[in-house]
């Protein structure tokens, strides 16, 4: 990708029952080699935001090829 396209949920609050029900839009610039990165963090009014994990995945692989 030529730039960064960044997308945020909502935060959920007080919960052990994560869900995510948000669909979202990215203009693909290359699909054969433009990558999606998830990055699940740990948000804390007290201390900084901690990085779960993260995966990136690139969109070719997410594609049917017909």
């Amino acid at each position: 990708m030529n730039k960064c396209q960044r997308q945020t949920t909502p935060v959920l609050c007080d919960t052990s029952n994560l869900q995510w029900n948000v669909s979202f839009r990215f203009f693909i610039c290359d699909i054969n080699n433009d990558i999606i990165k998830y990055s699940i963090y740990n948000r804390s009014k007290y201390t900084k935001d901690r990085l779960l994990g993260s995966i990136e995945i690139p969109l070719r692989l997410l594609i049917k090829q017909s």
